[in-house]
């Protein structure tokens, strides 16, 4: 949660700029990861900056961690139009954007969920999504759990 936080504290000029806020559900949860703290903040700093930048304004993204099998599933959640179906097979690959026209609301050079992926595969995890046909996506990761005896709510840094 430490990690969450601190995610969410550097994400709070985007959300105040697009007038989304960001609420951390199971906040009293205690659950662990061991991971590099740097590169774990910078795919959720992705995840999160994606949410913010495709919600509706006044809107919320939400953020979570819960037990998930022998993983913790560290999960963003947006309200926006959701994945086109031909976009999905390349979410995740160099320079993909669902919109790459003049026209589109946000820059960005495509790379932030694949760099995303990189990195929570080379901590043993798993990376996806979810989005609804009435609109809204949760992209999640998958880490495992450890099996030390790290004090809850603090990353374990390898």
């Amino acid at each position: 949660m430490p990690v969450m936080r601190q995610a969410v504290e550097q994400a709070i000029g985007l959300a105040q700029h697009e007038g989304v806020s960001l609420l951390v559900t199971d906040a009293n949860l205690e659950v662990n990861v061991v991971g590099d703290r740097d590169q774990l903040l910078q795919v959720l700093g992705n995840l999160i900056s994606n949410a913010i930048k495709f919600s509706p304004r006044e809107d919320e993204v939400l953020l979570s961690a819960v037990p998930h099998g022998p993983s913790v599933r560290i999960s963003v959640t947006d309200h926006g139009a959701g994945i086109p179906d031909a976009f999905k097979p390349h979410i995740f690959e160099k320079f993909s954007q669902a919109d790459a026209s003049p026209a589109r609301r946000h820059e960005g050079t495509g790379l932030g969920l694949h760099i995303s992926k990189l990195i929570v595969e080379r901590h043993g995890g798993e990376i996806g999504f979810e989005t609804a046909e009435a609109g809204g996506s949760t992209f999640y990761f998958d880490l495992p759990a450890p099996i030390s005896s790290a004090e809850p709510g603090q990353l374990a840094a390898e």
